[in-house]
């Protein structure tokens, strides 16, 4: 089972203006590996989620395939590289590999929940930018 999570720097900062542009990391656990994206320098959570989610669907379209997913406002490159149903992500010398279908399924209901619970914080977010970009990029076409 893969597990992947949205963490940000402050909570608070989910409940002011902007929080839209919050700032905090991403925790992939699969097969008792622990991992975590752009946690040293942190990015902009949801502009970096909906980037990732839009990769994910590129890469959908295709058995083999690349992508570069980039920490907005962080800088950090991974690289994900799709292969039939294997997807590696890798950054620096750090390669983890994960079934591409189960890491997509994992990425989209975090990013629902995820969204959910930030309206259900703080009602003001639904007319910011960057969350209905990321509302918009989990709805089925």
């Amino acid at each position: 089972m893969i597990e992947f999570r949205v963490h940000a720097k402050r909570q608070q900062d989910l409940l002011e203006e902007d929080a839209s542009l919050s700032l905090g990391w991403f925790e992939l656990s699969v097969k008792g590996f622990t991992g975590c994206f752009f946690r040293e320098g942190y990015c902009m959570i949801f502009l970096t989620l909906e980037a990732l989610i839009g990769h994910l669907n590129n890469l959908s379209a295709t058995q083999k395939g690349k992508e570069r997913w980039v920490g907005e406002d962080h800088g950090a490159v991974i690289e994900m590289i799709r292969r039939q149903d294997v997807l590696e992500l890798a950054i620096s010398e750090t390669v983890v590999h994960v079934p591409f279908s189960q890491f997509k399924e994992a990425v989209l209901k975090m990013a629902k929940d995820f969204a959910e619970q930030c309206l259900k914080t703080n009602p003001s977010i639904e007319n910011e930018s960057a969350f209905e970009d990321l509302v918009d990029s989990v709805r089925p076409i």
